[in-house]
């Protein structure tokens, strides 16, 4: 680890488990991949060290989704979509997808269980706002009282 630099979300034993190609020789390239994802990631979700440290689950989300990411770079990282090879007079043929991302990167998906919800912020606010925070815009209680909906 570098001085300043925090420590990784994951480590290579969590990518190990999670990618049967693994070898001891990948090791330093699947440590810098680590500590690519996990910069990557405190740079989107910028509080993500403090809300894993007090919910255990978020934590292993967090090595879980880090170690993926890592993983599936390694198995693939030109982001080729197809390769063909032949046998009798040898040939090869790579396609990339130009329309996918490559390198170290999260999905949508990826990120949605890591960020705070909106749910629990509805739910953080007092019980009018919580009753209001679902309502559609422009729309009020008929009458004044829970019973005017």
């Amino acid at each position: 680890m570098t001085e300043g630099v925090p420590a990784a979300l994951a480590t290579a034993n969590d990518v190990q488990r999670r990618w049967s190609s693994y070898t001891d020789a990948r090791q330093a390239e699947v440590e810098t991949r680590l500590g690519d994802a996990s910069a990557l990631l405190r740079t989107v979700i910028p509080d993500i060290d403090v809300r894993a440290a007090a919910k255990p689950n978020l934590q292993a989300l967090v090595v879980s989704r880090v170690a993926d990411t890592v993983a599936r770079y390694m198995r693939n990282p030109d982001g080729a979509k197809q390769l063909q090879e032949t046998i009798g007079d040898r040939s090869y043929s790579t396609t990339l997808d130009s329309g996918s991302p490559t390198g170290i990167f999260f999905t949508d998906g990826e990120l949605a269980g890591l960020r705070p919800s909106a749910a629990a912020d509805a739910r953080a606010g007092t019980a009018l706002g919580t009753a209001f925070a679902t309502a559609r815009p422009g729309w009020a209680p008929v009458s004044s009282g829970w019973g005017g909906w």
